[in-house]
C-alpha cells in the first residue's frame, strides 16, 4: 500500500527493459522467485541492503525474533531505523517460479500499491 485512495486502474509493472507490445497472450513480465519468497522493497531499501553482509540480514531477518505472524509467511522489517526504510516479505504462493506484480492507481494516476499475483487462484 502507497496511498490510501480507491484504486481506480491495474497495469503490469514493468522495468524499463521491458517492452510490453513483445508479450503473447497470456504472458507477463515478473520476478524470479527462488527461494520460496517474495519481497517488496524501494530503490533506497535496495541500495542500503546491496551495502549488507551475511550477519547483518541474519541479525535484522532472524525468524526466532519475529512475533506470531499475523499472516503466515508474512513479514515487514524496518532496515533503517534512521530513514524507516523497510522491507515487506511473503512466502510465494507456488514456490519458485516467476510472478507478475501489478501497480494499482487512484483515479489521477498516482500508485495506490503493488499487488504480486502468485497464480494460486484460478
Amino acid at each position: 500500500m502507497v496511498r490510501d485512495e480507491p484504486v481506480a486502474s491495474w497495469e503490469l509493472a514493468l522495468v524499463d527493459s521491458d517492452e510490453p507490445d513483445q508479450l503473447e497472450p497470456g504472458e507477463f513480465f515478473g520476478y524470479g522467485v527462488d527461494t520460496g519468497a517474495g519481497a517488496f522493497a524501494d530503490l533506497s531499501v535496495s541500495r542500503l541492503l546491496a551495502e549488507w553482509d551475511s550477519e547483518d540480514f541474519e541479525e535484522a531477518f532472524d525468524p526466532d525474533e519475529f512475533p506470531e505472524e499475523p499472516v503466515p509467511g508474512h513479514f515487514d522489517q524496518v532496515v533503517d531505523e534512521e530513514s524507516g526504510a523497510n522491507v515487506i516479505m511473503v512466502e510465494s504462493g507456488w514456490g519458485d517460479g516467476y510472478y507478475p506484480t501489478y501497480v494499482g492507481r487512484t483515479e489521477s494516476g498516482e500508485v495506490a500499491c503493488f499487488v504480486t499475483d502468485f497464480l494460486v487462484a484460478p
